[in-house]
């Protein structure tokens, strides 16, 4: 590619991964896109606990920092090096990412989102430089950021609402971006309501016992024919297995219950003669590959740990919705269109998920599932002047939902805990 290129950086700073993507400016085509695991996933799974250790002190907050800055280098540096484009030809970068990892990387203050009405110190949009931001490896290139909505419902929300009503007409449509932080928004032609559940890391494979993410040697499926016949798993790459990752999680759950080895309430059959349910001291766990099949060299398995990890983010994702719903006065039967994006709502099946309650039934409305829909979103307002225009327009008719420390949230999430369809 040639050195004149104009080219345009959209980056989307996720809890778990980090996607960035280069586009030509003047054709809007993709040129390339990578993805990469934040390194602060060495700090904690979830962005309570990142935020938690980035207020305790100053040498964390850079520590936090530091780290993610240069990933994002890296990351950019890299793909200008493979793409054979020169580091002049990069003009601007758009970044997005949920409303603490937004904080961490332009160095805002976050003790506010540690408590009650869990508010943000910065809710405008920001413009600045890549070096002022701190990155050293790319030229110094105009940065900017969306507006954030409130509270934990960042500006990839925004650029994930921006990306969806550029393509879809059909209202209205309920968006779900399901990762350790699910953000939920239901869009009519008048109206914008959106929420967020403390869903976890949990269905994202990174806080199982056995977990992995999404990637060669996940177990991403399972099927158990019988109660006492060995399960049948189904490995990303056809590999030899070496984890369990989100969708695998789900698949599972679903089969233990319609195999009767898992309990409504979540508990392991502990009267089945299956000898691939079986016992470490006095916590049962499912085999679902033995050592001697493993690319680990160690068993393969869920464990009653496990499941009632994975019960509380099913039930915060299934409540936030039904709450969601009840808040903008829109019945499940209206919903025209459902869409799922982020790293676990992308490869999720549906039939698993309205099984075991993660999701009620939205079979009558039609299904969408969209790779990075945030990033697709930063690419807009990258290439398009008139997506600005659109952004702040959502973000007017906006409204946030709040449902922490909402006793009816409560109420409703102790009931759809419960490994069963939600009626």
């Amino acid at each position: 590619m040639e050195d004149s290129t104009s080219i345009g950086a959209a980056v989307d700073v996720g809890t778990t991964n980090i996607m960035a993507r280069l586009i030509d400016l003047d054709t809007g085509e993709i040129i390339s896109t990578t993805r990469a695991y934040n390194p602060q996933n060495t700090i904690g799974l979830d962005v309570i606990t990142r935020a938690r250790y980035y207020t305790k002190t100053s040498d964390n907050a850079r520590k936090l920092r530091k780290l993610v800055l240069e990933k994002i280098d890296s990351l950019l540096s890299q793909l200008l090096i493979d793409t054979e484009l020169s580091m002049k030809s990069l003009e601007r970068i758009v970044f997005v990412g949920n409303t603490v990892m937004h904080h961490i990387l332009f160095d805002l203050p976050i003790n506010s989102l540690l408590h009650p009405p869990y508010s943000t110190s910065h809710r405008d949009e920001i413009d600045t430089t890549s070096m002022k931001l701190g990155l050293r490896m790319v030229p110094d290139v105009p940065v900017y950021s969306p507006p954030l909505i409130k509270s934990f419902i960042g500006s990839d929300a925004v650029s994930n609402i921006i990306h969806v009503i550029n393509s879809f007409a059909d209202y209205p449509l309920l968006l779900l971006d399901v990762g350790t932080n699910t953000e939920l928004v239901l869009i009519t032609r008048e109206r914008i309501w959106a929420t967020s559940a403390p869903s976890g890391p949990a269905f994202e494979g990174m806080s199982l016992q056995c977990g992995m993410p999404a990637l060669e040697g996940a177990i991403d499926k399972v099927e158990i024919t019988s109660p006492l016949e060995k399960p049948r798993v189904h490995v990303i790459g056809n590999t030899a297995p070496a984890g369990i990752c989100g969708t695998g999680a789900l698949s599972v759950l679903a089969e233990l219950q319609r195999s009767c080895l898992m309990n409504e309430v979540g508990s392991f059959n502990r009267e089945s003669q299956s000898k691939w349910l079986q016992r470490d001291g006095n916590v049962m766990h499912y085999l679902l590959v033995t050592e001697n099949n493993s690319a680990i060299r160690r068993p393969i398995y869920i464990s009653q740990v496990d499941i009632r990890m994975l019960q509380q983010s099913k039930a915060a994702i299934a409540t936030s919705i039904m709450m969601l719903l009840q808040s903008a006065r829109v019945s499940l039967k209206q919903i025209a269109r459902v869409i799922f994006t982020g790293a676990f709502g992308t490869n999720l099946n549906f039939k698993d998920a309205i099984d075991i309650g993660l999701i009620p039934d939205l079979s009558q409305s039609k299904i969408t599932q969209i790779k990075n829909g945030a990033l697709e979103g930063a690419c807009l307002i990258l290439k398009d002047p008139k997506a600005m225009t659109m952004m702040n327009d959502n973000i007017e008719r906006t409204q946030y939902v709040n449902l922490m420390d909402n006793p009816q949230f409560d109420e409703l999430m102790s009931r759809l805990q419960m490994f069963r369809p939600i009626q």
